[in-house]
């Protein structure tokens, strides 16, 4: 490849309860296998979340009694290094008859500088695999294990910006307890597989009719709307919704 790096980047969630969303990772990879690392070159500028949650007035899709998540995700990306192929990709998770949980992917698109590109499939280090990442407080480790993935190649020229972005759907899953209630999980601790911390991030969570529950407790409210903004930072949290159709528990009753 003529010298130039071909590296792996990953866009990423953790399969905790249900996933349905995730920052970019870094990874390398054999073969058809592809595993998380921590970019040298590599900076997340910055990075907006979209999510639409669902209408839990209509009735739910099977008898499972899931809703759909749409997703519309924005990440700009400056590399610092020399001149690289990237592969990108987005994990997916598998479909279990048993219970109906389905961690898989719908529609899903991938847009570079606005030009669609074509996605493969590639299998993913699972179900055990865990990254040391060096963080400003010293090296920490995540698991990152994830069955198949989502994948596409980039270049990027030295000193480059380029906006990534995603659009897909997935379900949510039934949590058990008290009331019934609906779970989704934005996991961002995967950024912190970047050079560096993340510049700026903003997850817009829309509409709050039926939202339970939402962490961390520190967004802010404005018209139908859930915002969280952050600013250089190494996340070590996740955002987590949780949706009912018991008006008596609501956020925003």
């Amino acid at each position: 490849m003529n010298n130039k790096k071909l590296f792996f980047v990953l866009i990423t969630f953790l399969f905790i309860a249900h996933f349905c969303g995730a920052d970019d990772t870094f990874l390398g990879g054999f073969g058809s296998t592809v595993f998380p690392l921590q970019s040298k070159d590599i900076v997340l500028k910055s990075q907006k979340v979209l999510i639409t949650l669902p209408d839990l007035s209509e009735p739910p899709e099977t008898h499972f009694g899931y809703y759909w998540v749409n997703y519309d995700l924005s990440f700009v990306f400056y590399n610092q290094g020399k001149s690289q192929w990237v592969l990108m990709g987005f994990p997916e998770g598998e479909y279990d008859e048993d219970t109906g949980g389905d961690g898989r992917l719908f529609d899903f698109k991938v847009e570079v500088n606005g030009k669609e590109l074509k996605t493969e499939k590639k299998e993913g280090l699972y179900p055990n695999y865990n990254l040391e990442i060096d963080t400003v407080e010293g090296k920490r480790s995540f698991p990152f294990s994830f069955p198949t993935w989502f994948t596409w190649k980039v270049y990027f020229k030295s000193g480059e910006r380029k906006e990534i972005k995603n659009t897909f759907k997935c379900k949510t899953s039934c949590v058990s307890g008290g009331i019934d209630k609906y779970e989704v999980i934005y996991i961002l601790r995967t950024g912190t597989t970047w050079k560096g911390p993340i510049g700026s991030a903003t997850i817009i969570v829309q509409p709050i009719n039926y939202i339970f529950d939402a962490q961390p407790r520190n967004f802010k409210k404005e018209n139908n709307t859930l915002i969280w903004e952050f600013k250089n930072f190494e996340p070590e949290f996740d955002i987590k919704i949780e949706l009912t159709k018991n008006k008596e528990y609501l956020i925003n009753k």
